[in-house]
């Protein structure tokens, strides 16, 4: 009796063995559209030796408007959100 029970005990581990050894950083196949935000824009890259893109004051100024203009409206979208979540606990805000 104890003879199968420790048999049956390896061959479930025997089994189980290269399921928990599996490479979980490799990318898969669905990773692709799953991961797209990691992926640079094709404008970012760019050729070893190739002259970088020069902004006039004027456009750096809007460049700059309007990414600080998206930062603080994501901020306030999640302070909203947050602030709906943690409403039920919190009320210091």
């Amino acid at each position: 009796m104890m003879g199968r029970l420790a048999r049956a005990a390896l061959a479930v581990a025997l089994l189980a063995a290269p399921a928990s050894a599996q490479d979980w950083t490799s990318p898969r196949r669905g990773d692709g559209a799953t991961r797209s935000w990691e992926k640079s824009s094709p404008e970012a890259q760019t050729r070893p030796g190739a002259q970088k893109q020069v902004y006039s004051e004027a456009e750096s100024k809007r460049i700059g408007d309007d990414a600080r203009r998206k930062a603080e409206e994501r901020q306030a979208g999640w302070d909203r959100k947050m602030k709906a979540v943690s409403g039920s606990i919190c009320r210091g805000c």
